[in-house]
């Protein structure tokens, strides 16, 4: 069985985003940083994306902790299948975000407005 390579796994996160109504936007910043900003319904992440055996270096983990700190959604994937784990983590079902494609909370006005009856 062939190992699926960085880009592979890359691909499918932005492929699978897509396809759950999210962006996945290349982050070309700093060392350490991570690879993608995922903004999906309701939820920004920020993920760094490795091979099936790679390793999140030093300095990545220095800037993840300082990342975490103040409050930011920051995850490591290694797999197609870390993809699917962390996108049922964060997409609702469809069942649970209604018509509209998002989810959280609505004030009274947002959910008349989303029903057509303000």
């Amino acid at each position: 069985m062939k190992t699926e390579t960085e880009k592979q796994v890359e691909t499918y996160l932005y492929q699978q985003v897509k396809a759950h109504g999210g962006k996945a936007w290349k982050w070309t910043g700093r060392e350490g940083e991570p690879d993608r900003i995922v903004q999906l319904p309701g939820v920004i992440l920020f993920v760094e994306v490795k091979r099936p055996g790679g390793r999140v270096s030093a300095r990545q983990a220095r800037v993840h902790r300082m990342m975490r700190a103040l409050g930011a959604e920051v995850h490591v994937v290694w797999s197609k299948e870390d993809v699917d784990r962390l996108l049922e983590r964060f997409c609702p079902s469809k069942n649970e975000r209604g018509t509209h494609g998002y989810r959280g909370t609505n004030t009274g006005k947002d959910r008349r407005v989303a029903q057509g009856t303000a």
